[in-house]
């Protein structure tokens, strides 16, 4: 079983040890239960249901399909050098401090041509190649490591791809073009610039190194269908109300040509002469970039009634359509956000696949001693060594309290963990309890419901017991009183007493003693021969006929009406004072408390 787990088996060995357990599984001994027998077995309890969970528990190891897929993870190689995040970091240095002397070369060329002065191409020239050469062995890199993957890659390609080109292009211009005079001529001296002005574009790259600036440009670019819809529906909109404001405003030159004078020069024409004027003039308003001061009062000034007009317009293109477009950036970058956490979940599934597949091995580098089995001992001195314990706390074993967890996992309570219970321990830990898990844990705490009801009763029955013992026992002394006293000596015990006669034997009473029940213990030889001397030699009598013997020959002799009188005690002197200490004693026996005086 232990082979079944290794990380090194191959799909015909695993194949044979199924078999094998199949065959196992079908010898006469020992007989497995379905799952409705283990029930069965747990509730009409033929054997301790613990047992018997634990039983159905480990069982269960081996028909679990789902935890050893874990097993058959195959065990990913580490990152390639050019995808670590130091070398990335490295790189998006360079790439700023590219960006940075584009930005200067750019000024540099500005400034003389403004100037007039002769612009020096060395110094730049010299820049731009060593940047070029740094560009080049990071594509060549790329492609040593990724192969044909880098052009391939589902989620890298368009990125790999503009990369490729871009710095192929530069390779050109700089290695090339540049150094054997091509290009002479104004138009590809432009476009050679545009070329480089292209690596402005691996900035971009930067954005990914930084998690909050990534998913706000991921959000916006993920935005871009649905705002061109917007946009679109925008540009319909103003169109629509261009038609409109034309019409009203720019014809109306009746009514604006005499406010041109006394506005001091706002000429309407310049803003609704044509449809396209009074397009761009709704989206100054639809922006709110001075369109109270530039537009709207001039013409509410002359048509009060257009308020209601722009109103209208700037509540549905403003505060209408912008909201829609801030919300769609929005819900889009949250999109964006869950997706990057998905895909953390899923780097972590797979790093935890990847120390499943090593648990094998990490049971043999814990196993100091090579008797195959792990001790508490053992698992404490694992934890101590770095590489085992991140592998253990990545698969979210309780390595701060390995005591707890090694109890749990040693089913057999040998003080061993075996290969079999360490690595189905470690897998049944891993994420969220199963329906089968779940069914195991309530049939066992279904069992300790039965138990612990069994026990209460058995608890009830023993407090009844107890009651009895205790009621019997005021009986037999209250009765022994009536059989073994006279009136006299009962008046001295009892002095409350205040009664002529005693009270009656109540046989009744006696006959319902324990002892008169069938199934009750018999008596030992001793009582029995008491037994028959109370009843004069009579067989097959009880303790309740000896007591209704003493009782009448007690009540044969008469009961003694009259109050005792108090016991009087003779006097000591030299010769008598043996005589005098056993009368006390049989004071102290017969009336308690009279010599404490």
């Amino acid at each position: 079983m232990a082979e079944k787990f290794g990380s090194k088996d191959t799909a015909e060995q695993v194949e044979e040890d199924v078999d094998d357990e199949e065959l196992a599984r079908a010898a006469p001994e020992p007989k497995t239960k379905s799952w409705v027998g283990f029930l069965k077995g747990a509730v009409q309890g033929d054997r301790d249901p613990i047992d018997a969970l634990v039983a159905k528990y480990n069982q269960g190891q081996d028909s679990d399909e789902e935890d050893n897929d874990d097993y058959g993870a195959e065990v990913r190689p580490p990152k390639p050098f050019v995808d670590t995040p130091t070398f990335n970091m490295c790189l998006g240095v360079v790439i700023a401090l590219n960006s940075v002397t584009i930005g200067l070369e750019t000024d540099s060329v500005a400034h003389a041509v403004a100037t007039q002065e002769e612009h020096d191409d060395r110094l730049w020239y010299i820049v731009e190649l060593i940047f070029c050469i740094i560009f080049l062995f990071e594509l060549l890199l790329r492609l040593y490591f990724h192969r044909l993957r880098y052009f391939t890659n589902p989620v890298t390609r368009a990125w790999n791809v503009a990369d490729f080109i871009i710095v192929s292009v530069s390779v050109v211009d700089t290695l090339i073009l540049i150094p054997f005079g091509v290009g002479g001529t104004a138009r590809v001296v432009a476009m050679l610039r545009f070329v480089r002005m292209m690596r402005l574009a691996r900035l971009l790259r930067l954005l990914k190194l930084f998690k909050e600036l990534w998913l706000m440009v991921s959000g916006l670019l993920q935005s871009l269908k649905t705002l061109g819809w917007i946009c679109l529906v925008a540009l319909l909109f103003c169109y629509a109300c261009a038609i409109i404001t034309t019409t009203v405003i720019g014809h109306n030159d009746d009514l604006y040509d005499p406010y041109f004078a006394t506005s001091g020069g706002w000429d309407h024409e310049v803003y609704f002469a044509t449809v396209w004027r009074s397009t761009f003039t709704l989206f100054q308003i639809m922006t709110l970039d001075q369109w109270n001061e530039s537009v709207v009062r001039h013409v509410v000034a002359n048509q009060p009634a257009m308020l209601i007009f722009f109103l209208i317009f700037v509540c549905i293109s403003s505060l209408g359509l912008m909201s829609i477009m801030i919300g769609v950036v929005v819900e889009n970058t949250l999109a964006t956000a869950n997706k990057d956490q998905n895909k953390l979940k899923a780097k972590r599934e797979r790093d935890r696949k990847q120390v499943f597949s090593q648990l094998q091995e990490i049971f043999e580098m814990a196993d100091v001693d090579g008797s195959g089995t792990l001790t508490i001992d053992e698992v404490e001195a694992a934890i101590q060594k770095p590489e085992i314990y991140n592998k253990l706390k990545m698969i979210d074993f309780p390595v701060d309290d390995p005591g707890q967890i090694f109890a749990l996992l040693d089913y057999d309570e040998s003080g061993e963990l075996t290969t079999e219970e360490f690595i189905t321990g470690c897998i049944r830990m891993k994420g969220p309890a199963k329906s089968k898990d779940l069914l195991v844990a309530q049939v066992g705490v279904d069992s300790m419901r039965k138990q612990y009801a069994l026990f209460e009763q058995e608890m009830e029955k023993f407090q009844a017991k107890v009651a009895m013992l205790d009621a019997t026992i005021r009986a037999v002394m209250s009765h022994g009183e009536h059989v073994f006293l006279d009136t006299r000596q009962y008046r001295m015990r009892h002095p409350d007493f205040k009664a002529q006669t005693m009270k009656r034997l109540a046989t009744s009473e006696l006959e319902n003693m324990p002892w008169n029940k069938e199934g009750e213990p018999g008596f030992g030889a001793e009582a029995q021969q008491s037994l028959l001397a109370l009843t004069e030699g009579r067989t097959g009598a009880s303790p309740t006929q000896a007591l209704m013997d003493g009782a009448l020959r007690s009540n044969a002799n008469g009961l003694d009406l009259a109050l005792p009188s108090p016991p009087t005690v003779p006097v000591a002197d030299a010769s008598g004072s043996k005589a005098l200490e056993d009368r006390r004693d049989e004071l102290a026996i017969a009336v308690p408390g009279s010599l404490s005086n």
